[in-house]
């Protein structure tokens, strides 16, 4: 975004209230999906699932979007909500279990009665769900960012193949991501209360 320094906190509330008018969007397209589930008498053995690959800074630290290799919880906390098919046992309710995006993947495959033929590291949800006491998972992880050299995976070098727009809405966001130390691979590894970040340039 270009003027960011500049922003005020009422131009701050209406990019988020624009933010929260997209995911108003999805909700209310999600609920067309829903009542055609019920309405086609398949609802009861769906198995559904609600989530994001990442959340979105909004605002906070006066920035918008998201950084790749940042794992603030703004970003790496989301939800996942899961209505399992009729006749899976279920203790409804909030579990501070803690689980990664690739327990989907299991999950899914776990009410589809199907066995992976290759090496994933998901764990289905399944018990939690059962007892949202359970805990499957000690530590959860994360990584973003790139490589230095691997500009096939910043959003500048995809953008500009061509040359540099320099007058584009995202340039100075595609332009930092041009730097390999600023943009290095990240990871992270959380408990449920602490949190160590490492990044391959140790910034």
């Amino acid at each position: 975004m270009i003027g960011l320094e500049q922003y005020t906190e009422e131009d701050w509330n209406e990019q988020r209230a624009v933010y929260l008018g997209m995911c108003m969007k999805v909700d209310e397209q999600f609920g067309r999906i829903i009542r055609a589930l019920k309405e086609s008498g398949r609802y009861d053995n769906a198995a559904i699932f609600f989530f994001s690959d990442h959340g979105d800074y909004t605002g906070d630290y006066d920035l918008p979007e998201k950084n790749q290799n940042a794992f603030s919880n703004d970003l790496v906390n989301v939800p996942l909500l899961i209505k399992p098919p009729k006749g899976v046992p279920i203790d409804p309710g909030v579990s501070d279990s803690l689980a990664e995006l690739v327990d989907f993947y299991a999950t899914a495959m776990d009410f589809a009665g199907v066995s992976p033929g290759h090496t994933h590291f998901g764990h289905s949800l399944r018990p939690i769900l059962a007892d949202r006491s359970a805990a499957l998972r000690e530590y959860v992880f994360c990584e973003g960012g790139r490589n230095a050299g691997e500009t096939h995976c910043d959003e500048y070098h995809n953008a500009h193949k061509h040359g540099e727009n320099v007058n584009g809405e995202y340039w100075p966001r595609q332009k930092a991501m041009s730097d390999d130390a600023g943009h290095c691979k990240g990871t992270m590894i959380f408990d449920g209360r602490y949190k160590l970040v490492y990044r391959a340039h140790g910034n």
